[in-house]
């Protein structure tokens, strides 16, 4: 804007340059720039800045569907997982801007808390949010959801006692008797960090 020297009466022109080393007839790009509007008039100098700020309406690029479904499995002997081995497995992923290119690291979330604080236990899924923006850049944000499927290493517990042994007679005709034939209970131990039932599953060793 034009001043005026109010001892003169003088309209006074400024000078104008930008920080980024542009003329003002060069475009404004995605990001920030100031003007600096300079005056000069009875001896003194004057200087203004005014910022620049260019958002990019168009979400930065990322390619969710490389957000695979995790499979996260707490210490054995533990029933649950810390936000460090969290964060390990999630691993850091990276949006581009779709104007400058500029790399944009994301920020990953569950129920809108950072995974930096989440832990989790055996049984857990969590789904993972991410958000990618540069608030300086972008006005629209790409945003991600990841799926982690937090799993116990521990043993079930069961009381192997209480299988107890069958006894099978074959008929007089038979010589062999057939498996088709077995009626077994099916034996349920219980997972150690849910309570779960977990029935077993029968093999043979003959």
């Amino acid at each position: 804007p034009e001043v005026v020297d109010l001892c003169s009466n003088q309209t006074i022109e400024p000078d104008l340059t930008r920080s980024s080393g542009k003329t003002m007839d060069d475009p404004f790009v995605v990001g920030v720039d100031t003007v600096f509007w300079s005056y000069s008039f009875s001896g003194q100098d004057v200087m203004c800045k005014q910022v620049i700020h260019v958002l990019d309406s168009v979400a930065p690029i990322f390619d969710c569907s490389t957000l695979t479904d995790i499979q996260l499995y707490a210490k054995e002997g533990t029933c649950e997982v810390s936000s460090e081995e969290l964060v390990a497995v999630l691993g850091e992923h990276v949006a581009v801007d779709s104007c400058s290119g500029t790399e944009i690291p994301g920020k990953a979330f569950v129920d809108g808390v950072s995974v930096e604080q989440v832990t989790a236990k055996v049984g857990d899924t969590l789904i993972v949010h991410w958000v990618f923006i540069d608030s300086m850049i972008n006005a629209v944000a790409k945003e991600c959801d990841q799926n982690v499927f937090v799993y116990g290493q521990n043993k079930p517990i069961f009381d192997c006692s209480s299988l107890k042994d069958t006894i099978l007679y074959l008929a007089l005709d038979e010589r062999v008797f057939f498996g088709t034939k077995l009626t077994l209970d099916i034996p349920v131990a219980k997972d150690s960090c849910t309570g779960q039932p977990v029935p077993g599953v029968a093999s043979r060793q003959d």
